[in-house]
Parts: structure tokens; C-alpha cells; sequence
């Protein structure tokens, strides 16, 4: 199940590597409700929807990032919900591009 969820399209050997490598993680990590808004502190915030993401399904990622402030960055990736083992390349291009945002918002 964890293979489908987390690694759909992450090659099998180096997704039954990452399935060992799990370990439990409390319920209440998700069920509880953060106060911590990091836009009101500073923070440049971003968001990278996962199409294929078995784990969140692309309506929820939708919420979750529209609680972020209008001008956050937001890149699409044809990807499960692990694109740094799926398609590193691709993920670190986007990533370099959000930190270029930021970085000119800050310099603006």
C-alpha cells in the first residue's frame, strides 16, 4: 500500500528501499492544527501541487495552499507524492526557481 500511496512512479528498487525506510508517525502531527502562519514572519512561501499524488489528492493541496498569501509561488509537477525520488532533476529546477523569486521579492 505505501508503494501506491507514496511511490507510484518512483523506480521499484529505490521505492522498496524508501518503504523500508518508513517509520510510524503520530496521528496527531495531521489531526492537530498549527498556529504558526511563517508569511506573517519573513517567510517567501511556495507550494508544489503533485498531480499524481496518491498520499494528498490535488483538491486538498489546492486547499492547503490557498491559505498562502496570493503572490506564493506555485509550480506543477507530473508527479507522485515524492517527486525528490521520482524526478530530482525536474524538482530541484523548480526549487531553484522559487528561491530566485524569493530572493528578488526580498531584493524589491
Amino acid at each position: 500500500m505505501e508503494r501506491y500511496v507514496f511511490y507510484a512512479d518512483v523506480k521499484t528498487s529505490l521505492a522498496d528501499k524508501a518503504v523500508a525506510a518508513l517509520l510510524p508517525q503520530p496521528f496527531k502531527t495531521v489531526e492537530n492544527k498549527s498556529g504558526f502562519e511563517p508569511w506573517n514572519n519573513g517567510f517567501e512561501m511556495g507550494y508544489i501541487f503533485t498531480q499524481n499524488d496518491q498520499a494528498i489528492p490535488i483538491d486538498l493541496q489546492t486547499s492547503m495552499e490557498s491559505i498562502f498569501p496570493a503572490s506564493s509561488f506555485t509550480a506543477t509537477l507530473n508527479s507522485s507524492h515524492t517527486p525528490f525520488l521520482s524526478m530530482p532533476k525536474i524538482l530541484g529546477d523548480v526549487i531553484q526557481q522559487a528561491a530566485q523569486v524569493a530572493v528578488t521579492k526580498k531584493a524589491a
